[in-house]
């Protein structure tokens, strides 16, 4: 294994209150092990983590594979969250489109990835739910119908032409 002689960057996560996103110079063929502490994060209600390790190693690049998704917006006043999802609804990215943009997936493992779309009304970057005492609906989703099968040393492009709210 290799010991970490600087410390990586952790940072929160914009798509969800839940997630972190752990930046280091990460290398192909060797193994790693991500050590937190008991207590290391706690919630609202006093509830705290678990000592936990996670083992973990990097394939050979040429396992993955690369995407280049070119959006065309409806409307470039407004705001759109695009989700990649992976298999059965993870989401592993949210990039916020505000116009016509390319969006690069770079070395991606191999798996089959599809698209959401929220379109996002009040500009905060993030999907809202509804509001029963404002009479307020959640706001809107589109899903992609293509799915994406991302392969080994692959490089894919595709336009998606994101229609205009429901």
């Amino acid at each position: 294994e290799d010991s970490v002689a600087r410390k990586p960057e952790i940072l929160k996560d914009s798509s969800s209150i839940r997630k972190y996103i752990v930046r280091y110079k990460w290398r192909n063929k060797r193994d790693y092990a991500l050590e937190l502490a008991e207590y290391a994060f706690s919630n609202d209600f006093g509830g705290s983590s678990q000592a936990t390790v996670r083992r973990f190693g990097l394939e050979d690049i040429e396992n993955y594979g690369n995407m280049i998704l070119d959006f065309t917006v409806p409307d470039t006043a407004q705001t759109y969250l695009v989700q990649l999802l992976r298999g059965e609804g993870e989401i592993l990215r949210t990039n916020i489109l505000r116009g016509n943009q390319k969006v690069n997936y770079i070395q991606y493992p191999t798996d089959t990835y599809s698209i959401r779309v929220v379109y996002d009304k009040n500009n905060n970057g993030k999907w809202d739910t509804g509001n029963v005492y404002k009479k307020q609906q959640p706001e809107q989703v589109w899903n992609f119908e293509k799915q994406f099968i991302l392969r080994a040393n692959w490089h894919m492009e595709e336009k998606i032409p994101i229609p205009p709210a429901p």
